[in-house]
């Protein structure tokens, strides 16, 4: 049995990049978030992904994935 298998990165800019491995099922996912804690961009091993911009104040104001939705409220 392989273990699941965590990794954090902070960049320069105290963004933080996720990545999750779970090895024994072939499956990985990664996640990016901002300086306020926020997800900004999300990707799997299936080639899923969605893209996330927020305000100053925290609300979500746009969003897109790879499947062609796009939800603007910018």
């Amino acid at each position: 049995m392989i273990e699941q298998t965590n990794i954090t990165i902070e960049n320069k800019l105290t963004k933080k990049i996720e990545y999750k491995f779970y090895l024994d099922e072939g499956y990985w996912y990664k996640a990016e978030y901002n300086s306020r804690g926020h997800l900004i961009y999300d990707e799997d091993d299936s080639g899923y992904w969605s893209k996330y911009e927020y305000n100053n104040e925290g609300k979500r104001i746009y969003f897109e994935n790879s499947n062609g939705y796009i939800k603007d409220d910018r």
